[in-house]
Parts: structure tokens; sequence; C-alpha cells
């Protein structure tokens, strides 16, 4: 249904997830690193020290606290941080990990996947390697209640097909290895 191959140009890449490399780095930490393992359930911010307070009712002072917390919108609105949303749900990221069905090596080392028209509702699919397999992160304005994301959640690929068609024609015969991955994203 459109799909082509516009331009090839040489890349590398290094597809990691993110669980292995905060792991990696927390592995990496000299024995002199305090690590502490719980549930943040305050920040309180101050000039000169901020204050962590722990669900287990620890508080633990410091000079600096970096906070990256991801989606805890608590953490963030309890030290006054605003967040502008344009738009909630946005879009829906899909990741889905895969192989060749018949074992041999995929066309390409990566490849950045364009919807081939607007109304089909795809920004653009990425595909990389990571860990043995090729990764597909797919980005998507469809909402969850989509039946083509529903049909992504029971089977991945008869799901991709519906999203992205000729994308797997692209890919060649593939296994998903997993279930796919679906974040809301919002703008």
């Amino acid at each position: 249904v459109g799909s082509k191959v516009v331009d090839r140009k040489p890349v590398h890449e290094l597809g990691v997830r993110y669980e292995t490399m905060v792991n990696a780095v927390r592995a990496a930490w000299p024995e002199e690193v305090n690590f502490i393992v719980a549930r943040v359930d305050k920040v309180l911010a101050g000039p000169d020290r901020q204050s962590v307070l722990l669900a287990d009712g620890r508080r633990i002072d410091a000079r600096l606290v970096v906070m990256a917390s991801g989606g805890a919108e608590k953490l963030r609105a309890g030290l006054g941080v605003g967040r502008h949303v344009l738009r909630p749900a946005h879009s829906v990221c899909v990741g889905v990990s895969l192989k060749r069905a018949d074992g041999r090596p995929f066309p390409f080392e990566a490849m950045i996947h364009q919807g081939a028209r607007v109304g089909e509702g795809v920004a653009f699919a990425s595909l990389f390697p990571m860990e043995g397999a090729l990764r597909l992160n797919l980005f998507s304005f469809r909402g969850l209640d989509d039946p083509r994301i529903v049909a992504l959640r029971q089977d991945p690929l008869a799901g991709l097909a519906a999203l992205a068609p000729g994308l797997l024609d692209l890919i060649g015969p593939v296994e998903a290895l997993a279930p796919a991955e679906l974040h809301v994203v919002d703008l």
C-alpha cells in the first residue's frame, strides 16, 4: 500500500532496554555509595538542604536531590513544578521485539518507517537492533480503544499489519518475541 524505500544511509544503532541500562549504572557504583531501595512519598526543597521522605518513615537530607520520577505526578506537583498538557493521550507508543521467522538476517541494520498516508494515524516506526532481536517502536495517533491498537494487544503482527500496512513486507517474515508493550504519551 505505497511502502517503498526512499533512502539508505549507513548507521550504527545500539538498542538497550531502559531497565538494563539502569541496572548497569547501579552495578558500576562504588561500594561507598549508599543505595536505598524505597518508595518516595515526598520531596521537600529548601535553599541549602533538600529532604526526601520515604514511605517507611525515613527521612534523607542532602545538599542536592536529582529527581527522575517519570510519570510520578505527585512528587513533581508537591514541589510546585507545573505541567501543561496540551493534549492528554496524544499518541500511543507501541513496542514489539521481533525475530525473523526464517532465521535469516534482517535486510537492514536499522530503519525509520513513516506512515504511507496521513489518515493512517501513524507518525513513524523506528526499527533497530536490541538485545539479539529487532526492536520496533511505533508511534500512533490512535487511542487505546481503537480496533487496531486492541488487535496489537491480542496479536502484535496482525495489529501491525492493520496499523501500518506494508511495514511487515519491508521487514520480511517475522515472529513477535513477546506481547506488545503499549504506553500512552501526553503532549
